[in-house]
Order: C-alpha cells, then structure tokens, then sequence
C-alpha cells in the first residue's frame, strides 16, 4: 500500500487517517488478494445475485434503466469486485473510486441507494468466504474484517468523491448566476447608452 497520494485531494477525506482508522494494514490486503481467484470463479454468480435483487427496487431500477443496462453495470461490477481484492491501494485504485463517486453524482444516484447496496454484496460474498474456509474459521473471520474494512474504505472515497463533485457544481451554479447578473447589468447599461444616443440624436 502507498502512504500520501498527493495527487488526491478530496472533500473531508485524509486517506492515512481513513487507513489507520480501519485497521487497513498489508496483512488484510494480502488476505484480500489470496481470496481473489475464488471469488473470480463465482463472480457472475455475485454479480447476477446483486443486480437480480436491487432490480426489484423500483427506484433504483427506474435510475439503472435510465442512465445504462444491467448488462453494461454487470461487466462493470465484475471489473470493480475484482479490484477490491488487492494487496495495493495506489493511484488507480482512488481514481477509480473517485470517477465512481462523479458518475454517481451525474446520474443523481441518491446515497442512500449506493450505500444500501453493500449489504447485497456482503450477503453475495461473506457466505463464500466461510464455505471457502469452512475448517480454518479463523482465517474466515479475519478475511471477513478485510472485507468490511476495503469496503469501508471504497464508501468513503466514493462518498468523498461525490459531495465534491456536488459542491463543484454549486460553486459552478453560483459562478453561472454571477455570469447572468453581469450580462444582465451589461444589457442594462447598452440599453440606456442606446436610449441616451437616440435621445441625442433627436
């Protein structure tokens, strides 16, 4: 894992601190990276049971329907589980989660749905692990934590992201309003200069 990435600036978000916080150390990256390959063989299996089930929420399937396809998400989902099961939190890992929070926030995916969610996931992949290490449960429990943890982290980088992504956005509304009056002022001013040079001219 790479301490300080500078190049990530988000609202509110220290990624040392969040990684202290969550106990999130390389012996819990490593677990996650040694789960990899048996999740990789029960992925669409995961994927199918997380969308088969959100599906059946009106409002979220209404917002899926409009901005892509169960199909397109699925492929996308396959691509991001994979990535949670590293050893590495670098720079592409935290793009990735930032450009996830930004699209959220453009399809106007409210938070609530987003974080809900994981608990389809944990329900998809936590009864893997403990059939997975049926007789190590120790080693099932602490494969669990790292689980709850990377995920943990992945909320709070995406949520980071997204209320970044909606501050900019007033901060680009309010520039927007600023551009209006100016315009209209300018508008204003034209105006009575042409009211002015008629008035001359007569």
């Amino acid at each position: 894992m790479k301490g300080g990435i500078d190049l990530v600036q988000l609202h509110q978000f220290n990624l040392e601190e969040s990684v202290q916080l969550l106990r999130l150390d390389n012996t819990q990256l490593e677990l996650l990276k040694e789960f990899r390959p048996i999740l990789e063989k029960d992925i669409d299996d995961i994927v199918s049971g997380f969308y088969s089930h959100v599906t059946n929420v009106k409002g979220l399937k209404d917002i899926i329907q409009r901005s892509s396809t169960v199909e397109k998400l699925s492929i996308t989902m396959k691509k991001y589980l994979l990535s949670i099961f590293t050893d590495k939190i670098d720079e592409d890992f935290m793009k990735w989660r930032i450009t996830i929070g930004n699209v959220h926030k453009r399809i106007d995916l409210p938070p609530f749905y987003y974080i809900s969610s994981y608990q389809v996931l944990y329900d998809e992949i936590i009864p893997r692990i403990f059939r997975c290490y049926r007789w190590k449960s120790e080693k099932a429990f602490k494969l669990t934590l790292a689980v709850l943890r990377i995920f943990s982290f992945d909320q709070q980088v995406v949520m980071a992201s997204y209320i970044q992504s909606y501050m900019a956005e007033i901060d680009k509304k309010a520039e927007l309003e600023k551009a209006y009056e100016e315009i209209d002022e300018l508008q204003r001013r034209v105006s009575e200069a042409s009211q002015a040079l008629a008035a001359s001219s007569e």
